[in-house]
């Protein structure tokens, strides 16, 4: 039979050429539409990730960073190494003479000491970094505390003698509103100190002090504990030479 009434016609072959009023989806038209439609959603989805002319996306808000890093960190922390090298070899010298009392008096007080010492120095040279989210202390790429803005109650900035340097110089503490749950300090706050010039850490860290309202607590008496000697302003100065 060739026809199909009015509706429409058989093909020889046995197969629907066409139907009137109705029209059989080509599956390779089919796929192309899919194909289409999926490649639209992965280029709408690029777009989302590219950034905006004149605005920072969280990915480059994120790896917004200032860092400072002091010098000699690896020299301390090779000597602390060493030193330790060299009284477990005196505790192991200890040990097969059959004194054990003062392999354990070395092990603790010595080797115990040294390296407490010498993480307290390491640590203190770890580098200071500026974020947009808060300021820590990074030792090797690894974050040892750090305060975020939301969290800063107040910054504190005051000059002092350091021996190292054989000059004065500028101290800043950050102390949070929040402690964390394990700190070395009981206010748990960060410090470091302006061996060189901070000026591009400082400003950074002014842009954040001005949109959070952080205040600045800056040493102009002698005494610590007078609220006279601590004048509060609204931002650090660059530098030690002019006025904040």
């Amino acid at each position: 039979m060739e026809r199909l009434g009015a509706a429409g016609r058989l093909a020889r072959s046995g197969g629907v050429q066409a139907v009137s009023g109705f029209a059989v989806p080509d599956p390779r038209a089919a796929s192309l539409v899919l194909a289409r439609a999926v490649w639209l959603l992965i280029l709408s989805g690029r777009r989302i990730r590219q950034p905006v002319k004149g605005a920072l996306t969280p990915v480059d808000a994120l790896s917004t960073e200032t860092t400072f890093q002091y010098k000699y960190t690896w020299a301390f922390c090779a000597l602390t190494v060493a030193l330790d090298g060299v009284l477990v070899m005196v505790v192991i010298g200890l040990i097969r003479s059959g004194q054990l009392s003062d392999a354990v008096f070395v092990a603790l007080i010595c080797c115990g000491g040294i390296s407490l010492i010498g993480w307290f120095v390491i640590t203190s040279r770890a580098d200071v970094v500026v974020s947009e989210t808060g300021v820590s202390r990074r030792l090797w790429g690894r974050t040892l505390r750090e305060i975020s803005w939301g969290n800063i109650k107040k910054i504190r900035v005051f000059k002092m003698y350091d021996q190292a340097y054989r000059r004065k110089v500028r101290v800043f503490h950050v102390f949070p509103v929040r402690p964390s749950g394990f700190r070395l300090s009981p206010s748990g706050k960060i410090w470091f100190d302006e061996p060189e010039d901070l000026s591009a850490l400082i400003e950074h860290m002014n842009r954040h002090i001005a949109t959070q309202r952080i205040p600045v607590e800056v040493q102009v008496g002698a005494s610590w504990s007078d609220p006279a000697s601590w004048s509060t302003r609204n931002r650090i100065s660059p530098t030690p030479e002019t006025p904040s």
